[in-house]
Parts: C-alpha cells; sequence; structure tokens
C-alpha cells in the first residue's frame, strides 16, 4: 500500500471528527483553512466515556484525576461488607417477620432504613441477628456481627448518656437495645441489663392508647413486654415494672407478643404479688377467670385462651397455696391448655400466615409441661409438647432448645432446680 496514503492518528482534532488526512500544520492545519474551518488544534482531550469508570486505576471516581479515586478496602474488608449488606436485606425481607407473633406486618419494617441512617449500632445488630438466623451453626460469623454491634450500641449508649440529650434515647438506639436483648435471649446469653442501661436514659411521656401510636410508645411496649415479672427464667436483674408503669390501660393487641394488652395488663399485675400469700394468689387467679378477652380471629382465641390457663396454673405452681376450693382442678387447666395448644399447632401448620401465632406459646408449653411432670400422664402428653416446641418458627432460639431440653429432665424424675441450673450456666430465658 503507499506510504503516503496512510491516515494520521495525530491530526488535528477537525480533521480527527470528519475523518479526513490532515497535513497536521502548526498552529493550525491548512486543510481546515482551505475548507473555511476552525481547526480545533491538536492538544490531548481527556474523554470520559459515561461519567464514572468501570476499569483501571479510575474505576469509581467521577473525574479523571488522582485525587478522586476512592480508597479500595482490602479484599477481606470488601467481603465483609458485600457479607452485611446482604445479611441486611435477608432481615429486611424474612427475618424481620420472626419478631413478631401476630399476622399483621411488623410496625419496625416501614422505619428501618430510616433509623438505621441514624444508628450504626442498629444497622450492625440487624446483621448481627440475621447471621444467627440464616446460619446458627456458624458462630465465627455471628460473634464477629455479634461483638461490632455490642461495641457500637455501647458507644451510642455512652454518647447519649454524656450529652444529656433532653429527648432521652433515639428510636434508632432503643430499637437497636431492643432487638440486642432477642439476640442476647435467643443465643442464651444474659440480657436483661441492656433494659436497665435503657430505662435509665429514657424519656416517657404517658400516651393513651390510639391506632396511631408512635413508635417510640410501641417500642415502650416491647420493653414492657421483655421486662413482665416472672416470666424471665433466672433473672440477673430486678423487674423495672415498664408495663405497669407506662403501658397500663391501653386496649388492642400488642403485636410482638401477640397478646391482648388488657391480659398483659394481668400479667404485669398477678405475677408480681401472686407468690406473697395464699390470698394474693386467689385474688389474682380471679381476675385471670373474669377476664373478657379481646376481639380477634379463632387463632388468636385459642392462643389467649392457652395463656390464660397457664397464667391460672403459673399462679398456683409458684403460690404458697392453692385455693381452698379451686373452680377447676389444675388436672383439668393443664388437660385444657394441652388440647388447645395441639389444636393452635395443627390449625398454624395449614396456614402460613398463622405459622407467627406460634411464637408467643413459650410460656403456656413451659408451665404445662412442668404440670404433666407431676401427673401420671401417658407419654403422648409429652409428645405433644414436644410437637409444639418443634413447630415454633425461631428454631435457632437456643433458649427453646434450653427449655425443652429442661423438661425432658424434669419428666425422667430429676429433681433439678431450673434456676439455680440456669444461673450456673449463666442463662436468662425469656418465656414470652
Amino acid at each position: 500500500m503507499n506510504q503516503n496514503r496512510h491516515r494520521s492518528h495525530t491530526g488535528c482534532w477537525t480533521c480527527k471528527s470528519a475523518r479526513r488526512r490532515c497535513d497536521r500544520a502548526r498552529p493550525a492545519c491548512e486543510a481546515c483553512h482551505r475548507r473555511g474551518l476552525v481547526c480545533e488544534g491538536y492538544a490531548v482531550r481527556l474523554r470520559w466515556g459515561s461519567g464514572i469508570a468501570s476499569r483501571g486505576r479510575f474505576r469509581g471516581a467521577l473525574l479523571p484525576l488522582e485525587d478522586a479515586v476512592p480508597a479500595r478496602l482490602p479484599g477481606r474488608q470488601r467481603d465483609l461488607l458485600r457479607n452485611a449488606q446482604q445479611l441486611f436485606t435477608d432481615f429486611s425481607t424474612t427475618g424481620i417477620q420472626l419478631l413478631h407473633a401476630t399476622p399483621t406486618a411488623s410496625p419496625l419494617l416501614p422505619l428501618l432504613p430510616q433509623l438505621c441512617r441514624h444508628s450504626e449500632a442498629l444497622y450492625n445488630v440487624c446483621v448481627a441477628l440475621q447471621a444467627l438466623l440464616s446460619a446458627p451453626d456458624d458462630t465465627t460469623r455471628f460473634l464477629h456481627c455479634f461483638d461490632a454491634a455490642l461495641t457500637r450500641f455501647r458507644a451510642e449508649l455512652a454518647s447519649t448518656s454524656n450529652s444529656r440529650n433532653a429527648d432521652g434515647l433515639p428510636d434508632a438506639t432503643f430499637t437497636a437495645g431492643l432487638l440486642l436483648c432477642t439476640i442476647g435471649s435467643m443465643h442464651g446469653l444474659p440480657w436483661t441489663m441492656h433494659l436497665q442501661g435503657m430505662y435509665s436514659l429514657l424519656r416517657i411521656p404517658p400516651t393513651p392508647s390510639s391506632p396511631d401510636m408512635p413508635f417510640s410508645s410501641h417500642l415502650v411496649e416491647v420493653m414492657g413486654v421483655m421486662d413482665l415479672p416472672g416470666l424471665v427464667l433466672a433473672r440477673q436483674t430486678s423487674c423495672l415494672h415498664v408495663w405497669r408503669r407506662h403501658c397500663f390501660g391501653r386496649t388492642g393487641v400488642e403485636p410482638v407478643s401477640g397478646l391482648p394488652r388488657s391480659l398483659l395488663d394481668l400479667y404485669s399485675s398477678t405475677f408480681h404479688y401472686a407468690d406473697r400469700d395464699s390470698r394474693s394468689a386467689e385474688t389474682a387467679e380471679a381476675a385471670l377467670w373474669a377476664w373478657t378477652g379481646e376481639g380477634g380471629n379463632p387463632l388468636q382465641y385459642r392462643l389467649w385462651e392457652v395463656h390464660r390457663l397457664a397464667a391460672i396454673l403459673n399462679i398456683r405452681q409458684h403460690s404458697v397455696s392453692v385455693p381452698s376450693v379451686p373452680s377447676v382442678s389444675s388436672d383439668t387447666l393443664a388437660m385444657r391448655a394441652l388440647d388447645n395448644l395441639d389444636a393452635l399447632r395443627q390449625s398454624c401448620a395449614d396456614s402460613q400466615a398463622g405459622s407467627s401465632v406460634m411464637n408467643a406459646t413459650s410460656f403456656p408449653l413451659f408451665v404445662v409441661g412442668m404440670e404433666i411432670a407431676r401427673l401420671s400422664s401417658p407419654p403422648e402428653l409429652r409428645d405433644i409438647i414436644r410437637q409444639c416446641f418443634h413447630a415454633q418458627p425461631q428454631q435457632v432460639d437456643a433458649g427453646l432448645h434450653v427449655l425443652l431440653a429442661l423438661l425432658e429432665r424434669v419428666w425422667a424424675g430429676d429433681p433439678v432446680d431450673i434456676e439455680q441450673f440456669l444461673r450456673q450456666k449463666n442463662m436468662e430465658i425469656r418465656l414470652i
């Protein structure tokens, strides 16, 4: 090929754009001058295609400048960051559904992204909780996430305490603390000390019950449920009586526990006074028999009846003496509660929407299991208790397995002191 016909790649920009031969004259080429065109010259141009580079050392930068290149994380840190982001996404879609015992959506779900923007601790706690839910056997990953969450939560608590904020504990940090309590209970760790720390920083105004209850009031209710007297085995801190002080007298169903607020009112009072003398026990039992219930669906009615029967049994098990003439024997109460538990299990197995209701059965299962231990009951009754435990969605909850293991020991005739056993293991087990 003729050497003179080779097209130059060093011509002026005007000739390049027109794909013409350029004579490369300086300061402007003669070819452009003859055509009456403005020669755009030969200066180097920085071309930046779609806005952000996808390759090379400028990848991710908004400008082709060294100062604009973002710092790249080391490989392991990048992997941990991606893993945390995926865990948070999974928690937002599936894991959060295990945190309540009602078929309605969690009040936390629509607010979670906004709250996480205000609290790094909340984001880390959600990641740690999902790590436990998705891979309970991967202890290394869970402990790494849990340690980061606990560190950030303590830092935010300290910051709130030092700043003496007039508004008290922010909702985002409050939510992180409650979820941290959930993780502790599910993993068999002490957790009620977090309630003490958060309560000391709260500013709780009186809030009437209403359909548009503020989210902060919902958080106080969740704390009140976690703090109910007599419903945390081997508790290492004193009861704060949050429900009786700040949530008493409201109507409707509390969404996390799945129980009517009027029944939780009774729980906050009866379990506190019933173990003092027989008269208090009779008064507490009479209040439970007189409870009129709340509006709900058939699954909820069964759940609430089971809880009422279990509460009466619990009062009798812990009171100094049983009522002189009980209206219904404890044996009958246990059989009625067990029948309702089995029916509830079968109904939830047939209804995907109702599976969350089984989250609220730990307390009646444990109380009824302890009651049938002293009865000359056939093995089939114990099988029902086992099946109901295994039907609970939160199978990664170590507390559930500990409760069932303790019941198995009691059924086998082992006179184990449950409170002492759990304290020796440094565990706190929630029943509701």
